[in-house]
């Protein structure tokens, strides 16, 4: 099973807004603020995209974004293990295309 932190309840129904509506609602200048990294915007605005109208869930993500956001050490420390898991997944399972033995 698995856990997301910002899509704990399965069973809502999330809308995703146009690229417009996203642009007239200021947040990708909200996101440049946010940080100065590429793939953290992409990542940032796909999750902004991504809405519902349950009032918990919005709270809760809110909560989520305010921990990560007023803790850059965690920020930091969450970044390191997922560029770990990065390499894991590319590197460190056994590819066929390299060897026949595992």
């Amino acid at each position: 099973m698995k856990i997301s932190l910002l899509f704990p309840d399965r069973e809502l129904n999330f809308k995703k807004l146009s690229d417009e509506t996203f642009h007239d609602l200021g947040m990708d200048s909200f996101i440049k603020k946010l940080t100065k990294v590429e793939s953290e915007r992409t990542y940032i605005k796909n999750v902004l995209s991504m809405i519902t109208d349950d009032a918990k869930n919005a709270a809760y993500r809110s909560e989520i974004f305010d921990d990560l956001f007023k803790n850059p050490g965690m920020r930091k420390e969450l970044l390191k293990l997922l560029d770990k898991v990065d390499f894991m997944r590319d590197y460190g399972s056994y590819k066929h295309d390299h060897d026949h033995e595992p």
